[in-house]
């Protein structure tokens, strides 16, 4: 049994399972894994997600048949699969389509231009009945129209252009905006500044900072660079800003932070006639990389106020849903208005 697993159970006793009961939910549900030739903690797997809901699920069902249990604690153990929907990896790819059908009533979304600009996700959904426009970040590797293969999780132009025309509109129909982040920045490279990136990425940036409406973000995992920007981070001032356990903010991610930082000091050492070997390089590394990583927990930036608070996933909805409440006391007295872009 590893600490997700842990953490289920817990979370299962507090929701009123009595001990018997969770013990054979447990019991059968590693059964269930174990006969799909998956690890039996398949839930807290973090290699193959899309199989481990489909059959913890299952798993979670057929026992809700068999011990009677309430329609309340059926959909709190679906909630509870949020535990194992991020990867143990910040670099892995995964869909984030099942975060956001846990966090959303109904697990009802309307999208915006689905087939556009997929690296950003943009849909019409209500969460405890508020109606809410989400922008979220799409983890998983995805294939644009053209054919071209996307990395998850980077901005590119045609997700900023869809990103820029959703936030337009939901400040037309004074729509309270949630951000879901988990960015790793905007594409880089010729290619990408030929079609125009910087020209779309300036637009999204615009239509946040510009946005009337009530904001609400969530830093699932990665907050790196611009993209932390674009995706309403601190500075463009959100009535709510909080982190999962997960996240971690900075200019860029540990490992290039850690390699580029070394290399600069490699070099002013040997400018000075200070040569290091490749064991010292290793230990220069290993240096800064812990102190970077340092930096970038969620429990560096609460503590210096760039975040209100690290809560529980499974609590996101209770908080978005207590912000809108809050939001909702204090009427909309400014007009929208991103100037005249450059289309």
């Amino acid at each position: 049994m590893n600490i997700p697993d842990i953490l289920i159970l817990l979370r299962l006793s507090d929701i009123g399972f009595s001990t018997r009961n969770v013990v054979l939910l447990y019991i059968f549900y590693n059964a269930v894994a174990t006969l799909a030739s998956l690890p039996a903690g398949v839930i807290a797997d973090r290699i193959k997600p899309q199989y481990a809901y489909a059959i913890g699920l299952s798993a979670f069902g057929i026992t809700y048949l068999l011990l009677g249990t309430s329609n309340n604690h059926l959909l709190a153990i679906i909630a509870i699969g949020i535990y194992g929907l991020f990867p143990a990896s910040r670099n892995q790819p995964y869909d984030t389509y099942p975060i956001l059908e846990r966090l959303v009533d109904n697990s009802e979304l309307q999208e915006y231009k689905k087939g556009y600009g997929k690296t950003i996700i943009t849909a019409y959904a209500r969460i405890d009945g508020w109606s809410v426009g989400i922008i979220a970040n799409q983890r998983k590797v995805v294939k644009s129209a053209d054919g071209e293969m996307q990395l998850g999780g980077v901005i590119y132009g045609d997700s900023a252009d869809k990103a820029t025309r959703f936030i337009a509109n939901c400040n037309q129909k004074k729509i309270p905006l949630v951000f879901l982040q988990d960015v790793t920045g905007f594409m880089v490279g010729s290619k990408a500044e030929h079609g125009g990136i910087i020209k779309d990425g300036a637009k999204m940036v615009n239509a946040v900072s510009n946005s009337v409406v009530p904001k609400f973000t969530v830093i699932m995992g990665n907050s790196y660079g611009a993209g932390n920007y674009a995706m309403c981070g601190k500075a463009f001032d959100p009535r709510l800003i909080v982190a999962w356990p997960s996240a971690e903010m900075a200019v860029m991610g540990g490992s290039q932070a850690a390699k580029v930082l070394a290399q600069i000091e490699a070099s002013s050492r040997k400018k000075k006639g200070e040569p290091i070997d490749e064991a010292e390089q290793k230990r220069l590394y290993k240096k800064i990389k812990e102190g970077y990583d340092k930096q970038t927990a969620p429990v560096y930036a609460a503590s210096r106020l760039w975040t209100d608070a690290i809560i529980d996933p499974l609590t996101t909805r209770q908080w978005i849903s207590r912000g809108i409440e809050a939001a909702n006391h204090a009427s909309i007295t400014e007009a929208f208005n991103m100037g005249v872009l450059q289309v």
